[in-house]
């Protein structure tokens, strides 16, 4: 079997009369025709039976006059050949064609364009960490997906944030293309595949029949009642108010990408589409869990600043008080020393000791606490700062995130 293409490259160097022709028409119908493989097959088994019959004929025709090819000869042979193989090409091709459903016209071109479609380092590094399918990744394709650098160009594609949330990307209905926030923080790595196969989702249930999306419908409804997280939940709750097909949409998109645990049927349904979904599940929830734990270090941190500053001003109060006796019963000694009541002075003498040694503990403990308080203080602007830094990345504006 793999000494055929040998065979027939031997045959177009022996007979470059033939071949370089027939090259030539096959280029020159795809590029007027627009043909996919098969078509290009088709035409190419035309051209080489015209060519064989055009030789044929006209070597019948020579040998019965008795007369050698000549150069004129040999030419309008070809040029011959050549128009009579564009002709019944054409013929082939428009009679082929209107002889397709709406449905197989669709797949061949759909067909053509993945041919000429070359998906960026980015886009295949998504496909690949996604694990699409031979579907998901035709669907994927076709959708013609597009990573947008920044917010301005994304809203100008998917439209502003709506919801109270924020948009990280979407699936435009109307051209069918899929547009994706390029986030390139690695803090939150996962997160443009992750809304990748979200898109993706929508762009497979857009082509969805009415049966079949309530087909599917039932088995989300009874997810989204009982097998949700809190935060999914809240999410999806965000679509009542939409259209069943809308909302419907959004559950197939968000149980599919965000949710671990599935019934059986769901899973096989799923299986379709990614050969590992769990895997995005898992992508999906690394940003959620990146920003969820700065969350709870902040407010951790902020609880615990809150303690160390009552103690703080508890401590200084203290601290005022003893200054404050301190500070009369030195007068008061003062006083007693001058009208030489010496016997009172020396009375007040262990107090006021004590009272001073009081006061250094104090003003010992106050500076570990004023320590304490900078260092959670510090701890917690670098976390500030990191969250600042992802919310950056993907422009949130303390928003949640939309998909």
């Amino acid at each position: 079997m793999y000494q055929i293409p040998f065979y027939l490259l031997m045959l177009a160097i022996r007979f470059p009369y033939i071949s370089l022709p027939v090259c030539g028409i096959l280029l020159g119908a795809s590029y007027f025709f627009k043909l996919n493989t098969i078509e290009l097959v088709f035409v190419g088994g035309i051209s080489l039976g015209v060519y064989v019959g055009a030789f044929v004929f006209f070597g019948s025709i020579v040998r019965y006059c008795n007369r050698r090819f000549s150069k004129i000869s040999g030419f309008c042979v070809v040029f011959g050949a050549f128009v009579g193989s564009l002709f019944f090409s054409s013929l082939f091709i428009d009679k082929w064609r209107s002889e397709l459903s709406p449905e197989a016209r669709q797949t061949a071109a759909e067909d053509l364009y993945l041919q000429k479609y070359i998906p960026s380092a980015k886009i295949k590094r998504i496909v690949e960490s996604t694990g699409m399918t031979e579907y998901s990744k035709r669907v994927f394709f076709l959708a013609d997906p597009m990573l947008v650098k920044d917010r301005i160009q994304l809203n100008a594609f998917c439209g502003s944030d709506t919801q109270g949330q924020m948009t990280l990307g979407c699936y435009d209905k109307r051209s069918g293309r899929i547009f994706i926030l390029d986030v390139n923080d690695e803090r939150l790595f996962g997160l443009t595949e992750s809304v990748a196969a979200h898109e993706l989702l929508h762009a497979v249930y857009s082509k969805y029949k009415t049966e079949e999306i309530l087909e599917i419908k039932h088995l989300l409804d009874q997810v989204a009642r009982g097998g949700a997280s809190e935060e999914v939940s809240r999410r999806i709750s965000l679509y009542g108010d939409q259209s069943v097909r809308d909302r419907t949409s959004e559950l197939h998109s968000i149980i599919g990408t965000e949710i671990s645990s599935l019934p059986i049927e769901l899973e096989e349904y799923y299986s379709k589409y990614f050969v590992m979904r769990k895997q995005i599940v898992q992508l999906s929830r690394h940003s959620e869990e990146e920003f969820e734990w700065r969350k709870k270090f902040i407010r951790s941190y902020s609880d615990k600043m809150k303690k160390v500053k009552v103690e703080i001003v508890r401590t200084q109060a203290e601290i005022e008080n003893c200054t404050d006796t301190i500070s009369s019963l030195n007068k008061q000694m003062l006083k007693l020393k001058a009208n030489g009541e010496i016997e009172e002075y020396n009375r007040l003498v262990p107090t006021i000791n004590t009272k001073i040694g009081k006061l250094a503990g104090l003003q010992k403990a106050m500076k570990k606490l004023v320590q304490k308080y900078n260092i959670f203080v510090n701890d917690s602007n670098i976390i500030v700062g990191e969250t600042q830094e992802m919310n950056e990345a993907i422009d949130s504006g303390g928003q949640s995130a939309s998909l």
